[in-house]
């Protein structure tokens, strides 16, 4: 994805009369452009400095300025404290918006503090889940006992042409212990994580309605033979798997115009890492745009009655006779590519293999599959498709 370090602005303080409130600038030329509004000397806010002092003539406040490297964002960055009475941060956010900066997107702050290395991927995810109301578990916690425990083993696996039998067990017990964490660790992320939205999408009278119903264990939405029954959609939160999944119904193509109206809408609502399920008993293959930009299973519906043979990478599904519907909530539900808890997984994999090379004595594998996977987990992280998806709920001054 792409850094931007230009100057962003906003409150970090709810808009609500109060004693205090705060406006938080963030960027390249930050301290700068305070002092310069501030009638201060250049250089008076380089560092960690505080200044109280007239603010364009707005009104008298605090700035406290952090240095690249210190700061929440990692950027230069001023926190602007001010009186809470009505119109006085949104009179300052102007001036600063006509100085040159512009207005912070929602979850901004933090993405810039997460690209900088200021939090780790697990971090976003469990500021996300406290403005979710959810609890975080201690996944910090965890994955500093994975450090310790990886890098003990590290230091085990330094052996010359002879190796005592009792390295060989102590790497297989680290291992195991190693497992254990990433899988308590898995658990958590996976508590935590927004879970992709799942689209039924395809042409009319697929069977999308059917598929949408039997999800949501409940007569959610209008099943009719006529096309264009489904054209405003239904959408429900539903558990699957003992997980929250928010599915949607969408209007099926190759209808009226209003049916293609609604579909182009349904279409326009979709983020990168949603999950569609392209339905069509003839086996058409989606358009372009949707199986390039996100993940796509494809459904031959109806076979309970249609006959024809199943082309690859389709597969066949009855609503009616439930066939095909577990591999679709599978589908639904599995980890997301490089999200936290599927990076776990991917890592407890290869922590299985090393144990089994250690068995093997073969100390040598063992270390090769460790560090391919250390290496797997820092590239992963920094991907980060979650993670921005996560960000979407914060409020903009975070």
């Amino acid at each position: 994805m792409e850094y931007q370090d230009d100057l962003i602005v906003a409150r970090a303080t709810p808009a609500s009369v109060s004693a205090i409130a705060v406006v938080r600038l963030s960027g390249r030329g930050a301290l700068r452009t305070v002092e310069t509004l501030m009638g201060l000397n250049p250089g008076r806010l380089e560092g960690m400095r505080r200044k109280v002092g007239s603010f364009s003539g707005i009104d008298e406040l605090v700035a406290l300025s952090w240095p690249v490297g210190k700061s929440y964002t990692g950027e230069e960055m001023v926190d602007l404290m001010c009186h809470g009475t009505p119109g006085t941060a949104e009179r300052i956010l102007e001036r600063l918006l006509l100085s040159g900066a512009r207005h912070a997107e929602p979850g901004e702050f933090t993405r810039r503090a997460w690209l900088n290395g200021r939090l780790t991927s697990m971090d976003v995810l469990q500021l996300s889940a406290r403005f979710r109301n959810m609890e975080s578990n201690k996944a910090g916690a965890l994955q500093e006992k994975l450090k310790e425990l990886l890098m003990e083993t590290e230091a085990l696996i330094e052996f010359g042409e002879e190796h005592e039998t009792a390295d060989e067990a102590r790497m297989i017990f680290l291992l195991e212990e190693t497992e254990k964490t990433l899988k308590e660790l898995k658990s958590a992320a996976e508590q935590i994580e927004i879970k992709p939205r799942a689209f039924i999408m395809g042409p009319v009278n697929s069977g999308k309605s059917t598929l949408f119903n039997l999800l949501c264990d409940e007569t959610a939405a209008v099943v009719s033979d006529r096309p264009g029954t489904t054209r405003d959609g239904a959408e429900r939160t539903v558990s699957i798997y003992g997980k929250m999944i928010h599915v949607a119904d969408t209007a099926g193509t190759g209808g009226d115009d209003l049916d293609e109206e609604a579909l182009a809408i349904a279409i326009a609502r979709l983020k990168k890492g949603d999950r569609i399920i392209w339905m069509d008993r003839e086996q058409s293959e989606p358009p372009e745009k949707l199986e390039g930009n996100y993940s796509v299973m494809k459904v031959a519906s109806h076979r309970d009655i249609e006959k024809t043979a199943i082309k690859e990478n389709w597969i066949p599904l009855s609503s009616r006779n439930g066939l095909g519907v577990e591999k679709v909530k599978v589908f639904i539900t599995s980890p997301e590519g490089g999200s936290p808890s599927w990076i776990y997984k991917q890592a407890q994999d290869q922590i299985v293999d090393a144990r089994r090379a250690c068995m093997c004595s073969d100390l040598a594998l063992a270390a090769e599959i460790l560090t391919g996977m250390l290496d797997g987990i820092n590239a992963e992280m920094r991907r980060g498709e979650a993670v921005e998806r996560a960000l979407e709920v914060f409020c903009v001054g975070k």
